[in-house]
């Protein structure tokens, strides 16, 4: 699941969408997640997205704008703000 999640995870993913590739039932996928991961689904999820988001910020190909909208089209704002500092610890936004 987490290996789908990494190649997905530009999609819309949700725990029911999980839940039907993998044939289980969203509540079997979030309390299997929980126990094996530790973490929700959601936020390993966002967490995915923010290092594939940070890789491509190393990278210097596009501005932090751009990252943020191709890994979180429907959230730019909270992507960048919250999102980045929650997962990475960052305080280099505040700015």
């Amino acid at each position: 699941i987490t290996n789908y999640m990494k190649e997905h995870y530009r999609e819309e993913l949700s725990l029911e969408a999980l839940a039907e590739v993998f044939g289980y039932t969203p509540a079997y996928i979030s309390r299997m997640f929980q126990k094996y991961a530790g973490i929700n689904y959601k936020d390993y999820l966002q967490g995915v997205r923010v290092e594939y988001a940070f890789a491509e910020l190393n990278r210097a190909e596009h501005t932090v704008s751009e990252v943020a909208f191709h890994h979180e089209k429907n959230r730019i704002v909270p992507f960048i703000g919250t999102d980045i500092k929650k997962t990475k610890k960052c305080s280099c936004l505040d700015k």
